[in-house]
């Protein structure tokens, strides 16, 4: 008898569980973690977003049918006795409704904690350190109720579908015809592949298909679970290691590097490396200078600091003596792609875990200090060995990598529960020593600090205390405690940056130190940051500089000032270093003007200084009123320089993976022992191009 006809209310059922599954998931997601303001003025967009996330889930079933019973049918299971096939298929079919239930309910554990459906940073869970992971879903109520949810929702499904499943078990006694038989083979099979394609046209049904309106969380939501994990998984592999074997100039069709300069940006006005103005006195008279990368450190949280809300704690005075900057976007969405984005320029991630993980690249912003006679430590709060940090970055031109059980051994640190590192008053603390000991040696200091303490959910020393914070601020009920966690973690860690400047400020280098923080990325646990009027606040974060009054240029600089991560370093380097040569891929925060003026984020965002373009959809909000904190819902076209800038910023990305690509070419042609970190120039590009520096150096270092 035909292996179909025996399995036809398997397969049937199958399809039905598949298919409601799926539809039901897209629906409680848009219910539960949708801003219900938005989707009610985008009700329309509804109905085509459940139809073609239909047409996806139609796709992921055909390719499971033809994997699973097709291509079996045809093959193996013919050889194999109805006894055998019939429940091997039954219960592979199984395997595949549980595999395909437990990417919804991750995806939905997902949405609760990013705001997002799955991506990239999914796989954090295999690359981040495990155990403070698990230690992190055992600390959420809410992951751990979804785990539960889902162990509840695997049973109940599997009892049904072995209830629903069981009469296809049963004998047929009438055999369908050949000519029948060859038909459903047929006929099935052509089904499936167009199915399978998902489309009709020229091109199938891919991630680009994935939008019916302007609303980013509806068309976030057109997709399925398992194909926003298969996407997340291409992205990983193209982002990656994958990328060193690329050509970027002809995967992007461009002629040559000269054209590459051009569009992204350059000419001999305005070389891809530029030159610092200032001439500060030379070594040893520069100043210490500290970058602290802040946990979780978001604008939305920052901007309703106030006296009823003092969720600054002592850092709300240093914000307010000083340049405290709200309106930019973090480059990337992670920590390590910022760490790589920040120190590097680096557009792939993660470089530290890549084949290139024992290059020593030219774009590296230590080198500028380098040069200039810094010492340089990378002082984390985490372990060393975090994403083969303590290997990666001492060849990008840190002297010392200084990470957590350093830390907690030399400080005898008692409580050591926080399962991402160690608490910031000792991280802090770490920073100070090391200044004053550069500061013995006669030399200056350049620290780059990653704190942990604000990663989610927030641990707190026991003996720490914080006032009584307004959590309904931020789209929390008054009396809900996540509210109240997260608001005392970002309380904590601001105030630990507060007491660190105000030591500094009182030592004896309150002259002599240069501070500059910001956000890794925003607090994604935050509420109601998924509506598009929240668009602006879903990637903002702040930064914040302290400068000796002798080299301070930013006093006229407004604090909404539209930028993002890239342009600290270039503002670093003007204020710090003397005639000293960096890659242009930023703009001085002096340097820029309100009109012209933009940040962006990896995200196809970019804020400006009348509100937010997304650049995939080429759809522009403004402000919804002078607050600068909400958009309106109503979008606009880009205007002539809005579409200028996000073209350009595409070329310069692919202009840094090509330089990046090059270094690690030459690493390995190198060898081991030819690997060696290049401190005298910023290297111009090998492909060459006149725009590439008005200094360079042209005999050696091309």
């Amino acid at each position: 008898m035909d292996f179909y006809q025996h399995n036809q209310r398997t397969l049937v059922v199958f399809t039905i569980a598949v298919l409601i599954l799926l539809t039901v998931s897209r629906v409680v997601n848009l219910l539960v973690f949708g801003d219900w303001g938005t989707v009610v003025a985008n009700s329309g967009l509804v109905p085509p977003m459940l139809l073609r996330g239909l047409r996806f889930d139609l796709k992921l079933l055909a390719v499971i049918l033809l994997l699973v019973a097709w291509i079996p049918a045809l093959f193996p299971a013919r050889a194999l006795p109805v006894r055998i096939a019939m429940p091997a298929l039954r219960y592979a079919l199984l395997a595949c409704l549980l595999l395909v239930t437990f990417v919804v309910f991750i995806e939905f554990g997902y949405l609760s904690f990013y705001a997002v459906p799955i991506d990239l940073l999914v796989f954090g869970f295999l690359e981040d350190d495990t155990a403070a992971i698990f230690k992190t879903i055992l600390d959420n109520a809410m992951l751990v109720m979804i785990f539960v949810l889902f162990l509840i929702a695997g049973y109940v499904i599997t009892r049904i579908y072995l209830r629903q499943t069981k009469p296809a078990l049963a004998q047929t006694t009438t055999p369908w015809p050949r000519s029948r038989k060859l038909a459903v083979r047929v006929v099935g099979g052509v089904l499936l592949i167009l199915l399978a394609r998902g489309s009709l046209d020229t091109f199938p049904l891919q991630r680009k298909s994935a939008s019916v309106g302007d609303d980013p969380y509806i068309n976030s939501l057109v997709m399925n679970a398992p194909f926003n994990l298969y996407y997340a998984w291409q992205d990983k592999q193209n982002n990656a290691s994958g990328v060193f074997a690329s050509d970027m100039l002809k995967t992007h069709d461009i002629a040559d590097f000269e054209t590459l300069l051009r569009k992204a940006g350059y000419s001999d006005d305005y070389p891809l490396i530029a030159t610092t103005a200032t001439q500060a006195p030379a070594n040893p008279h520069l100043p210490h200078v500290v970058f602290v990368l802040m946990e979780g450190w978001s604008s939305q949280i920052a901007l309703e600091h106030g006296d009823d809300n003092p969720v600054l704690g002592a850092f709300g005075r240093h914000a307010q003596e000083d340049h405290f900057f709200t309106h930019l976007f973090a480059n990337t969405f992670a920590t390590n792609s910022t760490i790589e984005s920040l120190l590097v320029n680096s557009p792939v991630s993660p470089l530290s875990q890549s084949v290139a993980r024992s290059t020593s690249f030219r774009l590296s912003n230590l080198l500028p200090f380098k040069r200039n006679g810094y010492r340089t430590a990378y002082v984390s709060g985490g372990y060393a060995s975090w994403r083969n940090h303590d290997n990666f970055w001492p060849r990008q031109g840190f002297d010392r990598y200084i990470g957590r059980s350093e830390i907690e051994d030399l400080y005898e640190v008692e409580a050591r529960d926080h399962p991402w590192g160690v608490y910031d008053e000792y991280l802090l603390r770490r920073v100070e020593d090391f200044i004053a000991e550069a500061d013995e040696a006669g030399v200056p200091s350049f620290s780059f600090v990653m704190t942990t303490s604000n990663h989610s959910p927030p641990r707190l020393p026991p003996s720490y205390t914080w006032p009584r914070l307004k959590p309904e601020l931020y789209g929390f009920d008054p009396g809900e405690q996540i509210g109240h966690d997260l608001l005392a973690g970002y309380h904590y860690a601001s105030d630990q940056l507060g007491h660190f400047l105000s030591r500094l400020k009182a030592g004896p280098f309150a002259e002599r130190v240069v501070v500059v923080a910001t956000g890794d990325h925003p607090l994604r646990t935050l509420a109601k940051t998924n509506s598009l009027a929240g668009d602006f606040l879903r990637y903002s974060v702040p930064a914040y500089f302290y400068l000796p009054a002798a080299i301070d240029r930013l006093g006229e600089v407004p604090s909404n000032i539209a930028a993002s991560h890239a342009d600290l370093f270039p503002t670093l380097y003007e204020l710090v270093l003397p005639h000293s040569e960096y890659y242009r891929f930023g703009e001085p925060l002096m340097d820029k003007h309100a009109a012209t003026a933009y940040g962006w984020s990896n995200r196809a965002r970019f804020v400006f200084d009348d509100g937010v373009l997304r650049s995939d959809s080429k759809q522009f909000y403004r402000w919804a009123d002078g607050s600068r904190k909400l958009l309106d819902v109503h979008a606009s076209k880009p205007n002539a320089m809005q579409t200028e800038t996000i073209e350009r910023e595409a070329y310069r990305r692919i202009l840094k993976t090509q330089l990046l690509i090059e270094d690690y070419r030459a690493a390995q042609a190198r060898g081991p022992e030819g690997e060696a970190l290049a401190q005298n120039h910023p290297q111009a590009p090998a492909s060459g191009g006149s725009f590439a520096s008005a200094s360079a150096d042209r005999d050696g270092n091309q």
